[in-house]
């Protein structure tokens, strides 16, 4: 595992940079992490619903383990795919199909949320996106960590409290939702015990799965960095323009290691700051699923 995360939704989505004329820009953010040594193993799975954005899918489900992909699933292809050779070679059909009804499933709900959001917050039209971000570690030493999160247009909304099976708002108004979910303890408890076990329990499976290439990735040293590469694209969308943001997990920083990324969205009208031209360009990625 590269990095510790205590990420919120509003460290994902930051962007400080004035948009121009050009259709692209391109910006490189070295955000410091702290370095997870030896035999400390992460699973997590970010799904992304989406509203106003026509030629994009509704919804996608990426799933990593050690910040290496191995999963992905949209709602324009309905299927989960594999994004590795270990997982790949290790399930078989009915894994995939099984993982594909839940993500197909899950797919609805998130819809259904974005509406009722777009209402509490007195919205219309213009993009919006509704995110959910769970998953667990393991560290060499037995000790296990799991958070379970979830945000609204780039900024935090609610979040799992596993010792006191309550969700903490980030928002005033999350506080209607902390209190409807926090109505089915039974849920919580679900949820909770899927941190502590069942998640447990699959990132041992996949780890071992991906021994020989997930360990080449373990290192112990100075503190490393994730970053941002922000395809800024100015688009007319019901009138507001919005950008994506590509989430590359130590890309570029151990040798032999893959750049993996995930998307997520947030409007361009709230960010503001400091001209972009000056930094260094890297590497553009395009959405490839």
């Amino acid at each position: 595992m590269l990095i510790k995360y205590s990420t919120t939704f509003s460290e994902w989505n930051y962007f400080s940079g004035k948009i121009n004329n050009a259709a692209c820009c391109r910006l490189l953010f070295l955000l410091g992490a702290h370095l997870a040594c030896a035999r400390t193993h992460s699973m997590r799975y970010f799904y992304t619903g989406v509203s106003g954005i026509s030629d994009f899918p509704e919804f996608t489900a990426v799933a990593l383990v050690d910040d290496e992909q191995f999963m992905y699933f949209d709602s324009n292809t309905k299927k989960a795919v594999p994004k590795t050779e270990w997982i790949r070679q290790n399930e078989g059909e009915d894994y995939w199909n099984g993982e594909t009804k839940i993500f197909t499933g899950t797919y609805p709900a998130f819809k259904i949320n974005i509406q009722n959001l777009k209402k509490l917050f007195n919205q219309s039209a213009g993009v919006h996106t509704w995110q959910q971000m769970c998953g667990c570690e393991l560290d060499d030493d037995g000790t296990k960590l799991g958070y379970w999160q979830y945000g609204y247009d780039g900024e935090d909304f609610l979040s799992l409290d596993k010792s006191t099976l309550t969700w903490t708002a980030a928002s005033p108004q999350a506080v209607l939702t902390k209190h409807k979910w926090e109505v089915n303890r039974a849920i919580i408890e679900q949820q909770k015990a899927y941190l502590e076990n069942t998640c447990i329990e699959w990132l041992q499976k996949y780890v071992r799965y991906g021994k020989e290439t997930l360990e080449r990735k373990v290192q112990c040293g100075g503190p490393l960095s994730i970053r941002l590469s922000v395809n800024t694209r100015v688009r007319s969308t019901h009138g507001s323009s919005y950008f994506f943001i590509w989430m590359l997990f130590g890309a570029g920083l151990i040798s032999g290691t893959q750049e993996h990324a995930f998307i997520l969205f947030t409007p361009l009208a709230d960010r503001r700051g400091q001209e972009v031209s000056s930094l260094p360009p890297i590497v553009l990625f395009q959405h490839h699923p």
